[in-house]
């Protein structure tokens, strides 16, 4: 970005006759996380929840850079020197702040949703590529098939890896990237991207059954189950978590999503205040807010009974 009149002046005078460079082809870009991290140990009892997320960084930065030109055009029109120009070194200066068009991603169709675009690459610590399925959880397969990619749409997509199946490779570490490929489909953007890799070290062998890293580990399979609508399955897990340790609040917020889920509100609702409850016994001087996430949950499980 030039940033001053006299650095502007001396590009409109280099560029006045010649050829600018093209800059390459924008497309959207991806990242994975398992547990909101890229570096993840996790053990092969569990089921793996992965997070793919793709997002139009392009469209972002281009916005970012249209408002700061948007500026420097204001405060140049607004300089002594400039009004001083010819109506044509002016025309020639401000050319280069005009905005740049946002672009813009169609992604998925009926026939080919954005889930099945997508692919998973993983290699071992030797290098070497190691088969093992990924599947679209639940709520991703409920995803429309298509989306339009603009500078403010992030579309997520919840893949798993199933107990089974880790249970098949050997501990030790593994190397996880997603790719989106659609070169070879009609109707939207064609191109093909990948996600920065996923460290993932695969343990076996007992987990952890008390303290923290158990609760975790339930935390994040009760996360697994919900995405993957096994609804009762996450209801169990959740009463794990309480039994595990009936002060934290992660217990009782699942106990009431997974209740929510299968349609039984007003529980679900009271496991919620209890959730409340719990974190304000546990802040008792007041200092710390309460979670945005259990107070949200309250205010849309009142709603729907409210309207039912």
């Amino acid at each position: 970005m030039i940033r001053t009149l006299g650095a502007a002046l001396a590009a409109s005078a280099l560029t006045a006759g010649g050829a600018v460079a093209q800059p390459s082809a924008p497309a959207p870009s991806m990242s994975l996380l398992a547990g909101g991290a890229t570096r993840v140990e996790h053990y092969a009892a569990d089921p793996l929840l992965l997070m793919v997320t793709v997002y139009n960084s392009a469209a972002r930065a281009i916005r970012e850079d249209n408002r700061e030109k948007d500026d420097l055009a204001g405060a140049m029109r607004a300089s002594d020197r400039f009004r001083q120009l010819s109506d044509e070194e002016r025309a020639r200066i401000l050319a280069g702040y005009r905005p740049e068009d946002l672009p813009s991603f169609q992604l998925g169709s009926a026939r080919r949703p954005v889930a099945r675009l997508v692919s998973f690459a993983v290699r071992g610590s030797d290098g070497a590529d190691v088969s093992v399925p990924v599947r679209a959880l639940a709520v991703t397969e409920r995803l429309p098939g298509s989306a339009a990619l603009d500078a403010d749409t992030v579309l997520r997509l919840y893949f798993g890896i199933d107990p089974d199946a880790l249970g098949r490779l050997p501990a030790g570490t593994y190397h996880v990237a997603a790719r989106l490929d659609s070169r070879s489909e009609t109707g939207m953007w064609q191109g093909r991207i990948e996600s920065p890799e996923l460290t993932l070290t695969l343990r076996a062998g007992d987990a952890p059954a008390a303290g923290a890293a158990a609760l975790a580990r339930l935390s994040a399979a009760g996360a697994f189950y919900l995405r993957d609508r096994q609804f009762p399955r996450a209801e169990q897990t959740a009463r794990r978590m309480m039994t595990l340790d009936p002060a934290a609040a992660a217990g009782w917020v699942l106990l009431g999503d997974a209740q929510d889920a299968q349609g039984r509100r007003r529980e679900a609702l009271e496991t919620f205040f209890q959730a409340l409850d719990v974190f304000h016994k546990a802040n008792p001087d007041g200092g710390a807010e309460p979670p945005a996430y259990i107070e949200q949950r309250i205010a849309e499980i009142q709603v729907a009974i409210g309207r039912g």
